[in-house]
């Protein structure tokens, strides 16, 4: 055993000093990455993603792991047949995953990249472009931003890439050696840089029409010899850095833009790869009408969720010229109307974090300029760790001081954890363990907005991540004890089919008027006067079940709770 051993560390070194006199002998031979182990362990570079100047770009999907290039374990591989153009000064995107290794559920890789920028065969820390911490064992894309150094020479340099378990960004070593780097991958590809052509013309004529408070017309004309152009609409007054999209046609239409907003747009022609003119741009402010007359949106429960993604899905609206989403963490819809804009009635989330709380808001367009009011629910991201959040998370019974709040535990569970609180972010502490899916909340403050937070537990120092759910509850002042002549709100007809009105009796204040469901989701608003103090307000479409009608003036507020059929 002992001679096995001997001879095995007397191969180790004899690579490694051939591997050494290869670097110092010939200083345009590169060195070839050394791992102990490779990439076996699931440390590998996977998918590699990074679209340059058009129509350039690298997408190295599915490489796996190599277990035969490079000395010892493997884990390298020459994939300089794969090449894109990078220009000086520029900030591109660097998209990348490690495989997702199943056995591996916790920890963090750590990816770096480099172009040898003065080609003298080595990769300097100065020549270094991005990088960062790498999820492990989850087989997602992570994202950097990688930025070409302004100044350096134009023409054809060896780009590296590491994924190493061993050095933390930005102090990976691109040359790793079995005696240090035990596990790890590398990939060498081909960098391009070049250089805007003086000879590429600048777009004309761009300029923005048909402004409305979400969206534009914006138009050029391209010079001879074009093959494509690229645009970026901002609200910054700089031209781009980087690539903007790219198109063949002479218009382009922004439609989730935000109200009262001054909006820059950039051009510029390409007229070969590598090849750009200078940016044009123009300036437009859209306007700060905004009207929500359009009916809202009725959200179905989220499904095909996954660790990172989620369908969400609505019924469509009739009427409507389309729809914009917004995913994101707050329960709080956005403050602007901004979003993805889709003629669809479902759209596919991705790009999520495991076992966290999103909440998926949508509204309908049905005109130019004419939007209803947001539509929320929420859902939950599995967990890689097997502590899967609860669902149908809903309040009923609200009265003016008690709910009564519902939940289905995931599959396993034996119990939840909950707090009621008026805050909407996630608790710091600990919540009231329950195990029967139910909870009566009583004490409750009248004309008050509470939040209702659970999540489950699957053992000690397991949980899943908060869910939220708003509640408003009722106010004390209802019809039955309003004396005659005095301050008086009625709703009728209740139960309601298609339309409800609402008669405000002794003010003359100006009031708003707010109808909402039942876990206080605004649904639609209206404004009453001494003039006009009965408003109908039509609630076809909806789905039944129970809603609010609240009215508020400078001197009054009164919830009244109806029924839809």
């Amino acid at each position: 055993m002992k001679s096995i051993l001997s001879a095995r560390i007397g191969a180790l070194m004899c690579f490694l000093a051939i591997s050494f006199l290869g670097i110092t002998t010939n200083a345009q031979t590169y060195c070839t990455p050394a791992y102990f182990q490779g990439c076996v362990f699931g440390n590998e570079i996977n998918d590699f993603y990074l679209t340059g100047e058009s129509p350039t770009a690298i997408s190295d999907a599915a490489t796996g792991c190599s277990m035969t290039g490079g000395g010892v374990g493997g884990g390298y591989d020459n994939r300089t047949g794969e090449s894109v153009t990078l220009l000086p000064g520029h900030t591109y995107t660097v998209s990348v995953d490690d495989g997702g290794f199943t056995a591996i559920t916790a920890g963090t890789d750590n990816f770096q990249i480099w172009i040898d920028f003065n080609n003298d065969g080595t990769f300097d820390a100065s020549e270094s472009i991005g990088g960062g911490a790498l999820p492990l064992g989850t087989g997602a894309l992570t994202s950097f931003t990688i930025t070409i150094p302004a100044g350096v020479p134009t023409g054809t340099r060896r780009m590296r890439a590491c994924v190493s378990p061993i050095e933390a960004y930005p102090n990976v070593n691109p040359c790793p050696t079995t005696l240090v780097d035990v596990q790890g991958e590398t990939h060498d590809y081909t960098a391009i840089i070049g250089t805007a052509s003086a000879g590429c013309g600048v777009p004309t004529g761009l300029a923005a029409s048909s402004v409305t408070s979400t969206s534009a017309i914006l138009n050029w004309a391209e010079p001879g010899g074009s093959v494509g152009s690229e645009y970026v609409v901002s609200t910054t007054a700089s031209a781009p850095t980087g690539s903007g999209a790219q198109t063949t046609a002479l218009t382009y239409s922004p439609t989730v833009l935000t109200p009262s907003t001054v909006y820059y747009a950039y051009v510029r022609d390409s007229c070969g790869p590598g090849n750009f003119s200078a940016w044009v741009s123009t300036t437009f402010t859209t306007t700060a009408t905004i009207t929500t007359s359009c009916n809202p949106v009725v959200l179905n429960t989220p499904g095909s969720i996954t660790t990172t993604s989620a369908v969400i899905s609505w019924t469509a609206v009739p009427g409507s010229t389309g729809y914009v989403y917004v995913v994101d963490n707050s329960v709080t819809p956005p403050g602007s109307l901004g979003g993805t804009f889709t003629t669809l009635t479902s759209a596919t989330v991705t790009g999520l974090t495991a076992g966290t709380t999103y909440y998926a808001h949508v509204y309908d367009s049905c005109a130019v300029g004419s939007e209803s009011l947001w539509s929320t629910i929420s859902f939950t991201t599995l967990t890689s760790s097997g502590c899967n959040a609860v669902t149908s998370l809903t309040a009923t019974g609200i009265t003016s001081s008690a709910a009564t709040i519902n939940w289905t535990m995931a599959s396993g569970v034996s119990w939840a954890e909950y707090v009621i609180d008026m805050t909407a972010t996630d608790p710091t502490i600990s919540g009231t363990a329950n195990n029967a899916s139910t909870y009566n909340a009583t004490g409750l403050t009248a004309a008050t907005t509470y939040y209702a937070h659970v999540r489950d537990s699957c053992g000690v120092g397991s949980l899943s991540a908060w869910v939220t759910i708003p509640i408003v509850t009722l106010s004390t002042t209802g019809l039955n004890n309003v004396a005659p002549g005095d301050f008086n709100v009625s709703v009728f007809p209740n139960p309601v089919k298609d339309e409800v009105s609402v008669k405000i009796i002794g003010t003359t204040n100006e009031g708003k008027i707010s109808l909402m469901d039942i876990s206080g989701k605004l649904m639609k608003t209206a404004v009453t006067n001494a003039s006009s103090n009965t408003l109908n307000i039509s609630m076809s479409g909806m789905p039944s079940g129970i809603y609010l009608v609240r009215y508020i003036d400078a001197g009054h507020t009164q919830t009244i709770k109806i029924t839809k059929e």
